[in-house]
């Protein structure tokens, strides 16, 4: 599990009459976090069986596992901010920062733990050129940009890392596609409701790759899907119906994007392929070639699921320095930018759809939109965010390592620590 915003529990924990004296339930069952989250309170002593059958101890223990190596060693109980005597908020302090839970427990005796949650997660002593510094330590190369929005449009850098620098993004691109899909609806082209052939099978991540080809669905679910859960087939069928011209003049429009690397822009099941060994042809046109060269090969290359080679996807970086979707930070602020300047209501929902973050630290924001992109040796993560004061400002990072895989907990540790100091 990638993001511990997702870490909801339900808890029965078995105490010694003695703990319970003088505190109440919230304050009784808090005490006993660190030793649940250490391991020194067995789960089948700890949990009730309703949870234990919802979430397994193997789930619980890798959470409890993630906070460590996002937040260094436990240290213990900070602080209880009670709400009732059965509700409240608790900090637990780690190493490197401080991880908030909301905790309930039960009104009756013995009060199990019915509720914890994990809501917020800070740094300590954290800063701006400490976390400059740790990116640029990073194996490999990685960059991220914090940027206010400006009201009129356009933005301002406030802290950067190699923020004109393109990177491999992964499914990050998808965001050029829901800008063309937006722009098409505003120009009444086309309708969120147009009902579109579902294409053919790409692979995962999503879902749609298992459905019928040739499922009616209409252009706003399979933007949904493309955004909140990266699915590829959604994806692929949306690009063919938008035009790849049009995407790729969208892209151009933008501004800010290497045109020369980032045109045309591949489908997802073009990347597959030509990522293949068996393609090194096409892909020496598509890493050399001119952009009417690429367009040329791309049309001849007929790309379908049994081409993929998926054991050379798997295990090690596969030519995420060559073929791939890139841009800097800069380009994908650009691009947060049009989509807030669109006026689209529907495409600033459906990138609200996926919570990328701890609920706490969502509720903290007016708005949270959202998209990341991963494989092998490469990441990349977004955020388009309004302050309650109604400030509008990206954080978007990205990571490659052409060598080896990535420690993604710690990527998303340090995007996090971005997020909260924009907060």
């Amino acid at each position: 599990m990638r993001v511990i915003g997702a870490f909801l529990m339900l808890i029965a924990l078995c105490v010694p009459a003695a703990a319970r004296e003088n505190s109440s339930p919230i304050e009784m069952r808090a005490a006993q976090l660190p030793d649940m989250l250490t391991g020194k309170i067995r789960p089948d002593a700890f949990f009730s069986p309703t949870f234990l059958n919802a979430v397994p101890e193997l789930q619980i223990r890798q959470i409890a596992d993630q906070l460590v190596d996002q937040n260094g060693a436990l240290r213990g109980v900070t602080a209880v901010r009670a709400e009732t005597e059965y509700n409240g908020e608790v900090d637990i302090g780690y190493d490197r920062g401080t991880v908030t839970m909301q905790l309930v427990a039960a009104s009756d005796a013995p009060h199990f733990v019915i509720g914890l949650q994990v809501t917020g997660v800070k740094a300590r002593d954290d800063s701006l050129s400490k976390l400059s510094a740790e990116f640029a330590a990073l194996p490999g190369m990685a960059g991220f940009m914090i940027a206010r929005h400006n009201g009129a449009g356009g933005f301002t850098p406030v802290a950067a890392v190699k923020a004109d620098t393109a990177f491999a993004i992964g499914s990050t691109f998808k965001l050029w596609v829901l800008a063309e899909a937006a722009a098409q609806v505003k120009a009444r082209r086309r309708t969120w409701s147009d009902v579109i052939p579902l294409g053919p099978a790409s692979l995962p991540s999503g879902i749609a790759q298992g459905w019928p080809t040739g499922a009616p669905i209409t252009l706003h679910s399979l933007a949904i899907l493309m955004i909140s859960i990266s699915d590829n087939t959604a994806t692929d069928t949306l690009m063919a119906a938008l035009g790849r011209n049009a995407i790729d003049q969208r892209v151009s429009q933008i501004g800010q994007i290497d045109v020369n690397r980032a045109l045309p822009v591949l489908t997802t099941l073009e990347a597959f392929v030509l990522k293949n060994p068996a393609k090194s042809q096409e892909r020496g046109i598509w890493e050399t070639g001119s952009r009417d060269a690429r367009r040329e090969m791309l049309g001849r290359l007929a790309p379908a699921s049994a081409m993929v080679d998926r054991v050379a996807l798997s295990g090690k970086p596969a030519f995420i320095d060559s073929v791939e979707w890139f841009a800097s930070a800069t380009a994908i602020a650009a691009t947060f930018d049009t989509l807030r300047q669109s006026g689209s209501k529907e495409a600033m929902e459906i990138l609200a759809i996926n919570r990328p973050l701890p609920p706490g630290e969502i509720n903290r924001f007016s708005y949270v939109g959202y998209k990341g992109g991963s494989e092998v040796g490469a990441m990349s993560m977004s955020y388009l965010l309004q302050t309650k004061a109604g400030d509008w400002f990206t954080v978007t990072g990205s990571w490659n390592n052409p060598a080896a895989a990535l420690d993604e907990r710690r990527f998303e540790a340090m995007m996090q620590r971005a997020v909260n100091m924009v907060r």
